[in-house]
């Protein structure tokens, strides 16, 4: 069975699909009816040491990504974390940072790859090359 995941910030979706908020603060100004998720797992969020360190620019993207992964392996909640994942076909991992680029978001979404869970739907799909539609007409 393939494990469809998507990964996207909390304020403003509606996606279908398991809903799951994987960080440990509740975002500000989304009231629980509107983010409308069916989990809460706070227990695979960075560390709140990590995460003050991270978004006080006392380590780079590199060292919160290490440590993170480190933190992902060693706790035991992410082995129930994993089962979730795979009791439900789609799922939508909900984060509530305003960099898309570098996130604990991102860092799970590695981890979970190597897990063997798809995320392709998150690819922006291919526009056909020019040359491609040319030898069709």
């Amino acid at each position: 069975m393939v494990y469809m995941v998507k990964i996207e910030r909390i304020y403003g979706t509606e996606s279908k699909g398991y809903r799951i908020l994987i960080d440990s603060l509740w975002p500000r100004g989304v009231s629980k009816e509107k983010a409308a998720i069916d989990l809460w797992a706070k227990d695979i969020a960075p560390s709140a040491d990590l995460r003050k360190q991270f978004y006080d620019h006392d380590i780079d993207e590199m060292a919160f990504r290490a440590i993170y992964l480190t933190e992902l392996s060693s706790n035991p909640a992410s082995k129930d974390f994993l089962q979730t994942l795979r009791d439900h076909e789609d799922s939508v991992l909900l984060y509530a940072a305003k960099d898309d680029h570098e996130n604990n978001a991102k860092v799970l979404a590695d981890y979970l790859k190597r897990q063997g869970f798809d995320f392709s739907k998150n690819e922006p799909e291919k526009e056909p090359d020019k040359d491609d539609q040319e030898s069709k007409i």
